[in-house]
């Protein structure tokens, strides 16, 4: 999952661009989480990982399997070759500028 992480980033950087559908779930988390919740992802890149089994189970709730977009952003973690919403999530949470 690591090489598959830093290749999308990767991509990303070379593109100089986010890609849309990570850029709405930026948005997505920056909209749903509290100040003090962003300073946290900020601050403390372990943080992330307790976020598992709330806000990431959050994300794949309601963002990955019943949103108007869940199934633009599902078709993009295929195409890198992403499959699994656990990894979908984590990505978005560990690649969040938020």
């Amino acid at each position: 999952m690591l090489l598959l992480l830093f290749s999308l980033l990767l991509s990303c950087e070379a593109q100089e661009e986010i890609p849309k559908e990570l850029q709405f779930s930026f948005e997505y988390l920056t909209e749903n989480l509290n100040a003090t919740e962003i300073e946290k992802f900020k601050s403390d890149s372990t943080y992330v990982g307790t976020y598992h089994f709330s806000l990431g189970l959050y994300l794949r709730n309601n963002l990955l399997r019943h949103h108007k977009k869940s199934d633009e952003l599902l078709n993009f973690f295929n195409a890198q070759g992403i499959r699994h919403l656990d990894d979908m999530s984590s990505i978005i949470l560990t690649s969040s500028p938020a």
